[in-house]
């Protein structure tokens, strides 16, 4: 199976990514960088721990036997535009080449991992963009993270989607300060669709080829998003149907 990431890239040098990435011709995109890279990147560190926690190797990941490819729309700050977040969405229903070109639908992936929220407008474009993962084939799986605003109805855009949202549980089994929750704003339908480990996380480090860092205990609750984009890919290699 393979589990697609839109974040800020993937140190595809790390050992425990290194044998899980798909590494052809159409398994990277840079959409944010000018010019952009043509291998995988990961300026900021955050790609690479999720894509290890999703199909690592190493004894890192959830899915160690599934691949994995990536499109950049966020940078080192963590910010990133829209033009890139729809550019990667793009890519992952018809993957291209790292200069644009040769575009193919049948190289999708089965998964894409979304550890990103949206408050900048553009709302409905990006709508349109998980309309058509559904269309594909393409199971969304979105982190419901709100920066720690986590009373009732924090649960953030795009997670209120048509998408699975992942709430972050603590070392208690607790719902993370950090983790947003419903109801959803626009039908009242429950939101999360389930939870999973996202805190105090121990994932690869993009600042070497065999490091890994145990993140602050509510640093970063997208780990929850990545631990359940990895269980579907495991899902999906034993029952396909399920797709």
């Amino acid at each position: 199976m393979i589990v697609a990431s839109i974040g800020t890239g993937v140190s595809h040098t790390h050992e425990a990514v290194r044998d899980s990435y798909k590494n052809d011709t159409h398994s990277w995109y840079d959409a944010l960088s000018v010019p952009n890279s043509q291998t995988p990147v990961d300026d900021h560190g955050s790609g690479t721990r999720l894509m290890g926690v999703a199909v690592g190797g190493m004894g890192a990941g959830v899915a160690f036997g599934s691949k994995w490819i990536a499109c950049k729309a966020f940078g080192s700050s963590g910010l990133g535009t829209e033009a890139a977040v729809k550019s990667c969405g793009q890519f992952v229903i018809r993957p291209w080449r790292p200069d644009g070109s040769d575009a193919d639908s049948s190289k999708a992936p089965h998964v894409v991992l979304n550890p990103w929220t949206w408050n900048s407008g553009g709302q409905n474009n990006l709508e349109l963009m998980v309309n058509g993962w559904h269309e594909a084939g393409i199971i969304p799986v979105f982190s419901a993270s709100n920066g720690g605003n986590s009373g009732c109805g924090s649960i953030a855009f795009p997670a209120w989607l048509n998408v699975i949202s992942v709430g972050a549980t603590n070392q208690e089994d607790k719902l993370s300060n950090y983790s947003g929750w419903g109801p959803n704003p626009r039908d009242g339908t429950i939101k999360p669709e389930i939870t999973a480990p996202g805190v105090g996380i121990c994932g690869a480090s993009h600042m070497s080829q065999d490091g890994y860092v145990l993140l602050p205990l509510e640093e970063e609750p997208d780990a929850a998003a990545a631990h359940v984009s990895g269980v579907i890919a495991m899902l999906l290699g034993v029952v396909p149907c399920l797709r």
